[in-house]
């Protein structure tokens, strides 16, 4: 397994970095001690259980159990691979990586998009602010109430009309068609040998991560063309399911208010932030997803949906709530009179009254319940049957909570609007649990501990018996190749002079498919024993023992291969299983570890 970038490359930036300052630009933690302590970004929790270490330099929530270093967390935070990380904390750093892995990146192809986007939105805000080419999408903007600085905070455009407005800009400054259409914004024409601009004669709405880069478009037509709203296509950057609009403006008051409003139009979003309630973000015509709901718990406790009230609407507020819900994250829903979006609702009756609907906003469950109720006709609500078809879509949203705790609090809140028990409530959930999961293979039962994890274990814990090991193991006794690999890593770092730890391994690991395993270990209590010498005998005789297991088993197996064989080969087999088999009894029989009381 190859790592992706040098160790020193990755030493200067792990050493540019503070994890204390990095964990305080997302989450507040107060000092405890020798570290602090606040609450994890990844679950939702009331008493702080997420602890950051700054003499190791990691992190860990011993609610969840989520644990690493500086680069764990920015890609658990921010869902990026290592060497995505590694950029980021590098630029974070003001720190330049060698060309070599800059160009590394610009093959990975997100910078030259995000470029590309950033060279686009400045394009389109131009053509907007541009006399002659802009008075009409610059009107509806002024018509709709939308102030000059509210127009720059968001960076808003206008995509001119004709085939190729933007092309041509393109070709001048240096951009080919093939990078545009990747970007999203050019599509080839039906003969597949020309281009031309997928959006024309359009409002632009550049939207932008979290990290303020340009990842798509949104875009309004200004004339009778359809669709009315149009998204930039999937790219490697962007994903209409992952993206929440106006989440570079509002940030900080997410942070700070602990709560976020969703809404479903750019210019609702646009205009709560010109009302000053900047805690508002938007999705981009689809229901909220898990993966919305996992990335606003890392700055809020609860999400207030104020959605269209049409069918549409409201089937979009179920799935949403089902979403929060299945993340065991806090969720309410507003309804404004009138049919009112909040972009018409602020203009006609300011912040005040849109703050006193959120404030009086519904919890999630309530909502849900009502919908399914109302959606039994009159006619049918005093039967039994439909009555229970229409809560069994209720109790699956309740049965996707991890927490026992709230979904028992749920389960009451049904029953107080039912009249119905808990118990019986209860029961009919597992069983809806049980016809949604038919078939599916029931979880093993834990198996005991493996032997190579646990030496890996024994090596970090105590690092003296790195030389004693490595002179005693036998290359073949590890079966695993990412354990295999991780303690060569270790003999290497032995082998460098380097601190043998587990956060130092973990900043060596960059490969994907090892990085949880030390992370898991950074995470665990130190296991303490009276002789770790003889802890390393017992693992390496258990390695051993299995090996000598699988041998009989083998020649077990040939044995059978080769019944009409000779007399004299299969004798020869047979006594090579006994004495394979005995081996194991013996080497398992001798040892016995002793744990520290």
């Amino acid at each position: 397994m190859a790592r992706f970038f040098p160790d020193d490359v990755v030493d200067r930036v792990r050493s540019a970095t503070d994890i204390v300052a990095l964990v305080q630009e997302t989450v507040p933690i107060k000092r405890s001690g020798a570290t602090y302590k606040g609450l994890c970004p990844f679950h939702r929790e009331k008493t702080p259980s997420f602890v950051v270490s700054p003499e190791r330099q990691t992190f860990k929530c011993f609610g969840c159990g989520e644990g690493g270093d500086v680069f764990s967390f920015v890609m658990k935070m921010e869902h990026v691979d290592f060497p995505e990380a590694l950029r980021i904390l590098a630029e974070r750093a003001g720190m330049a990586l060698p060309s070599q892995y800059a160009s590394q990146r610009n093959a990975e192809g997100h910078t030259r998009i995000y470029e590309v986007n950033a060279w686009a939105a400045e394009f389109y805000h131009r053509a907007l602010l541009d006399g002659a080419l802009g008075v009409a999408a610059l009107g509806y903007l002024r018509s709709r109430g939308i102030a000059d600085d509210t127009i720059e905070r968001f960076h808003l455009g206008f995509a001119p009309s004709g085939w190729d407005a933007l092309l041509k800009r393109g070709r001048k400054d240096g951009l080919s068609e093939e990078c545009l259409a990747e970007a999203g914004l050019a599509l080839r024409s039906e003969g597949q040998t020309e281009f031309y601009d997928r959006f024309r004669n359009r409002l632009m709405f550049p939207i932008r991560d979290s990290r303020n880069r340009v990842v798509g478009f949104g875009a309004r037509a200004l004339d009778d063309a359809e669709p009315k709203y149009l998204n930039s296509p999937e790219t490697p950057v962007f994903s209409k399911g992952r993206v929440l609009y106006g989440i570079e403006n509002a940030r900080n008051a997410l942070q700070e208010k602990r709560r976020a409003i969703i809404v479903e139009g750019y210019m609702d979003v646009i205009m709560a932030h010109q009302y000053g309630i900047p805690w508002t973000v938007g999705v981009l015509g689809t229901a909220l997803t898990r993966d919305h709901v996992r990335f606003l718990r890392r700055y809020v406790d609860e999400g207030i949906l104020i959605f269209d009230p049409d069918a549409a609407g409201q089937t979009s507020t179920e799935r949403s709530i089902d979403a929060f819900m299945s993340e065991g994250l806090a969720v309410r829903t507003a309804t404004l009179p009138d049919g009112l979006d909040p972009d018409e609702f602020l203009r006609r009756y300011g912040a005040d009254a849109l703050i006193r609907s959120v404030d009086s906003a519904v919890d999630g469950m309530t909502f849900r319940l009502r919908r399914a109720l109302d959606a039994i006709p009159p006619d049918a609500r005093d039967n039994p049957t439909r009555v229970a078809k229409a809560l069994d879509d209720v109790l699956a949203t309740v049965a996707s909570i991890a927490n026992p705790v709230a979904q028992s609090l749920e389960i009451r809140k049904i029953a107080q609007h039912t009249g119905l028990t808990e118990l019986v409530l209860a029961r009919r959930m597992e069983a809806v649990r049980r016809r949604d999961h038919d078939g599916d293979a029931v979880p093993a039962a834990p198996s005991r501990r493996e032997p190579e994890q646990e030496l890996l274990e024994a090596l970090l814990t105590y690092p003296a018996m790195v030389g004693y090991v490595r002179k005693r193991l036998t290359p073949g006794l590890l079966e695993r190749d990412d354990v295999r690999t991780l303690v060569e890593r270790v003999f290497e770092m032995e082998d460098r002079g380097i601190r043998i730890a587990p956060e130092e391994l973990l900043a060596r690991t960059q490969e994907p498919g090892l990085r949880p395993l030390v992370e898991a270990m950074l995470s665990m209590e130190p296991k303490r024993v009276q002789s770790p010498e003889a802890w390393c005998d017992e693992l390496l005789a258990r390695l051993a023992a299995r090996s000598h297991e699988r041998a009989a088993a083998a020649a077990k197996s040939r044995v059978s291969r080769r019944s009409r064989a000779d007399r004299e080969e299969e004798n020869r087999l047979l006594r090579a299983s006994l004495e394979a088999a005995r081996s194991a009894q013996e080497v398992m029989g001798t040892l016995k570890l002793r744990e520290k009381p």
